[in-house]
Formats: structure tokens, sequence, C-alpha cells
């Protein structure tokens, strides 16, 4: 897959991919064979919001990252 195309997709898109049940996942699975797949930063930080809101507590993700920024804060 050295050579292959990257593309960068969406949360929506991310997400149908991600959940094999939703309808919509196979009007994209045949744009998305045999092709790098990228999201962005948003899409990352809107799938940790989502996994937050369905579990009712932070993700680990988002837990790492508020950790990360505490310690940078207090000169650790």
């Amino acid at each position: 897959m050295k050579d292959a195309e990257a593309l960068l997709l969406d949360t929506d898109v991310f997400s149908y991919l991600l959940n094999e049940k939703s309808a919509y996942a196979s009007l994209y699975k045949r744009d998305v064979e045999r092709k790098r797949i990228a999201v962005s930063f948003v899409t990352v930080g809107e799938l940790l919001y989502g996994a937050e809101k369905r579990i009712g507590e932070p993700a680990a993700g988002t837990m790492m990252a508020q950790a990360k920024l505490d310690d940078s804060s207090s000169g650790g």
C-alpha cells in the first residue's frame, strides 16, 4: 500500500465505515478500498466527543490529552 492514494474522510463517512450496520457504509466502501485513510484532528475530536457522550464519561484519549496539558502547564 506504499503507493496507495490517500483519502481524507470527514466524520460522517468515517463513522459510517466504522459501523458496518450503517446503511451508508456500503455507499463508501468501494471508494476507500486500497487507499490510505486519514482523518483530521477535528474528526478525532468529534469522535472522542461522541464516545464520551455515549458512555457518559471522558474517553481515554481525552483524559490523556488533558493530563498532557495539565503537565505542561505545571512546568513538568
